[in-house]
């Protein structure tokens, strides 16, 4: 396993705060249960905790505390992985948290919540042994790479009974295929405490399992005829909703501003092609009917749009959302006889499949105009991809240049071209190069090039990838945008980061001093 998806991993574990969970044999499922959730806090007398009830934006509950105390009393359907924090910057961090029947007492400290300590609730404290098992464990995973995938996928399933490695493989499955499919579908079905088949973790989980073990929605097989309420409450079929139709499908949200932004920007493609025998399917995964109302009305979204609530998700046991899409896929495009054609798309993407299939002679001259950039541009990896900056020198014909690592969704990087100008005769003077290497995802290549366009961008271009990304971070990159290196004749960066371009003085004095 490369050392990359051990990293999503726990970027997985920070996103959704994974957490032990269980649930009591003796607790009613469909009526849910009652928890109580109190203790002290060290370090503040009066102020606000803040519980996570789901990973949505808004679904938070303030628990006020007062002389050191707090006490919040409530009902769940199912038992699930939540925190505890101060603020919603997470300054001081957060306490992991299970929702479990019963009483939870806990002593927070307010300076560090990662030091808080859980002193009842039985299913709390397995959760931060199983965690604190874990964490020891981690450092040896990166000792030896070669190694690592052996170690990682020894220890998972050496502990595949902890709701703990449960919660952390379904949120990983978003990003990845962790364990292949026969360990997972061993993991799945091995399952047999009907407390973890009906948590949150094991739904999820199970949902993703049946959506690669049934090979739902894949590309160039027949899409999934799911089945969700529309704003009437009625249900609605995607055989019926789609039927001669080309439909692109897309999971949004009531409660996340990136994702409908996503959806406002098909407007105008939806009203190009409409009347073309084109549709759009919005699914939207809710916690609250009444969000989900309110943002429709807001929206006024032209076409269809469904819903499927958490409460049907605990009904029925299987989350058909998780099925369809991930955070990596979020939504996919089918054709009018019902075949799954592609996934992930951007806006530009689909505009660019709907113009070939129903403006054919309009999309000749679009890819025309597509490729043609400013005179002094050049797209480097358009044949082959560039792995390091030695590569990049060497297609230089070994030339000295300034590096610009930027993205079309950076403000500051767009803010940066206003000095390119000058900075080119600069360059010019030092004898030097220009390079551009754009971080957007290779979804964004319509918008990439329209930036090249639009802010005139002479010099040379490239796409990141891993390999090359690796090769930045050898050389002086720390991971953020903008950034700027000066990269000698054999591909080293000899200043790893540089001035921007608007501190022009400091930037340029920098250029003439290097020896390359």
């Amino acid at each position: 396993m490369p050392i990359n998806v051990i990293e999503i991993f726990m970027n997985c574990l920070s996103r959704f705060f994974f957490v032990f969970i269980f649930f009591l044999s003796c607790t009613a499922k469909d009526q849910g249960f009652e928890y109580l959730i109190h203790g002290t806090v060290e370090g503040q007398e009066e102020g606000s905790l803040f519980l996570l009830e789901t990973s949505r934006t808004g679904d938070v509950v303030e628990i006020p505390f007062k002389n050191g105390k707090f006490e919040y009393r409530s009902m769940a359907r199912n038992v699930y992985g939540s925190a505890l924090f101060l603020d919603y910057q997470f300054q001081k961090g957060f306490c992991h948290l299970v929702v479990e029947p019963g009483e939870i007492v806990l002593t927070i400290n307010a300076d560090s919540l990662p030091g808080s300590k859980i002193l009842k609730g039985q299913y709390n404290l397995d959760y931060h042994k199983a965690q604190s098992a874990y964490m020891s464990r981690l450092p040896h995973l990166f000792e030896d790479k070669a190694e690592a995938e052996i170690k990682f996928r020894d220890w998972l399933i050496a502990n595949q009974k902890e709701y703990f490695v449960i919660q952390a493989i379904a949120e990983s499955e978003e990003y990845c295929d962790l364990l292949g499919l026969e360990v997972l579908e061993d993991i799945v079905l091995g399952v047999e405490d009907e407390t973890m088949r009906n948590s949150r973790a094991y739904i999820e989980l199970y949902s993703k399992w049946r959506s690669r073990k049934e090979k739902i929605n894949v590309v160039n097989q027949p899409a999934f005829n799911f089945e969700f309420a529309d704003l009437s409450g009625a249900v609605q079929s995607f055989e019926t909703l789609s039927k001669n139709k080309i439909t692109f499908v897309e999971r949004s949200g009531s409660w996340c501003a990136s994702s409908t932004a996503f959806s406002r920007s098909l407007k105008p493609v939806y009203d190009q092609y409409k009347d073309f025998g084109f549709e759009i399917i919005t699914v939207v995964s809710e916690s609250k009917r009444e969000r989900w109302e309110k943002w429709m009305r807001k929206e006024d979204y032209p076409w269809v749009n469904l819903l499927e609530l958490d409460d049907e998700v605990v009904e029925k046991k299987l989350n058909y959302s998780e099925m369809l899409f991930s955070d990596r896929e979020p939504n996919y495009l089918v054709d009018a006889s019902g075949v799954v054609k592609y996934r992930n798309l951007s806006v530009e993407q689909l505009e660019e499949r709907l113009m070939e299939q129903f403006l054919p002679a309009q999309y000749a001259s679009y890819l025309k105009q597509k490729w043609e950039l400013p005179a002094g541009s050049q797209i480097l990896d358009s044949l082959e991809s560039i792995h390091s900056l030695e590569d990049l020198a060497n297609k230089l014909g070994n030339k000295p240049f300034l590096l610009d690592c930027w993205a079309t969704w950076c403000a500051p990087c767009l803010k940066e071209f206003q000095h390119k100008d000058t900075l080119m005769e600069v360059l010019k003077d030092n004898n030097m190069e220009m390079v551009y290497i754009n971080f957007d995802d290779a979804k964004h290549e319509a918008k990439f090039l329209k930036h090249i366009k639009k802010y005139g961008l002479k010099g040379y271009h490239l796409r990141i990838n891993d390999q090359l990304r690796a090769s930045l971070f050898k050389n002086g990159f720390y991971g953020g945008l903008p950034h700027y290196s000066l990269v000698n004749t054999q591909g080293k960066a000899i200043e790893g980061q540089v001035y921007r371009p608007s501190q022009r003085e400091l930037l340029y004095k920098q250029i003439s001093e290097q020896q390359f």
